[in-house]
């Protein structure tokens, strides 16, 4: 996300990129709570790299930013061995909410500030 927007607006600096990206998903989410209708979420929150049936790299895709519980997890195998790397399988660990509980969200759950919701726990395979 980061890397595409320093490319399209051509700036070296977009400030610390973790703050940046959390911004940008704050207000993704802001904005579709003031939808005023039920939101359906399917988010990406982890990236793993697989190598032999277990994780050898574990990025978490959200940069810190956190969901709030009650959402289904799932593992999504994105880039199955050689389509990224010989050595390695792609994974993402995903979320979705059929309906995203927009009120906890609205209510100041989640700010900028650093209070965060728990991640939901990941599912292994």
């Amino acid at each position: 996300m980061v890397w595409y927007a320093k490319r399209i607006r051509g700036a070296d600096s977009l400030g610390d990129e973790s703050g940046f990206s959390r911004r940008i998903l704050q207000r993704h989410i802001d904005w579709l709570g003031s939808l005023g209708s039920h939101v359906c979420l399917i988010a990406d929150t982890h990236q793993h790299h697989r190598t032999g049936g277990r994780i050898t790299c574990n990025r978490d895709i959200l940069w810190g930013f956190t969901l709030p519980p009650g959402g289904r997890c799932w593992l999504w195998d994105l880039a199955p061995r050689p389509e990224v790397s010989e050595g390695y399988n792609v994974q993402h660990q995903m979320v979705g909410y059929v309906r995203f509980p927009m009120e906890t969200w609205m209510s100041g759950a989640q700010s900028e500030s650093g209070t965060q919701h728990t991640t939901p726990d990941p599912v292994v395979t």
